[in-house]
């Protein structure tokens, strides 16, 4: 399943890039019926690309945590990463969220 998950991002990243750059390349005049044919399947690949991003339904397995739709690597990157990146840095951003998990691990 895997394979397939990350062959099929590959396709649809290659697939929207050529429906992004045919009208340029292929000459194209925008108000042509090849021009609103290209923008249809620009616009079903960009869906099936958002589709894409929760694994194609397959949620992430989470283990004692669940499954969920989102990827909590990217969202840790995103949140904790912007909020703390000036103050920590790149490797004392990862030595932080460590010792902060030690520490609810000792909580309980």
């Amino acid at each position: 399943m895997v394979d397939f998950i990350e062959e099929s991002h590959i396709l649809l990243l290659v697939i929207g890039g050529f429906l992004l750059l045919s009208p340029k390349f292929f000459g194209i005049a925008k108000n042509t019926r090849a021009y609103k044919i290209n923008t249809f399947f620009l616009i079903v690949t960009a869906l099936l690309s958002v589709f894409a991003y929760t694994n194609f339904g397959d949620f992430h397995d989470y283990g004692i945590f669940g499954h969920h739709t989102y990827h909590y690597s990217e969202m840790y990157h995103y949140f904790i990463g912007g909020k703390y990146y000036q103050e920590l840095g790149y490797q004392n951003l990862y030595n932080c969220t460590y010792v902060a998990f030690q520490e609810l691990a000792q909580e309980g």
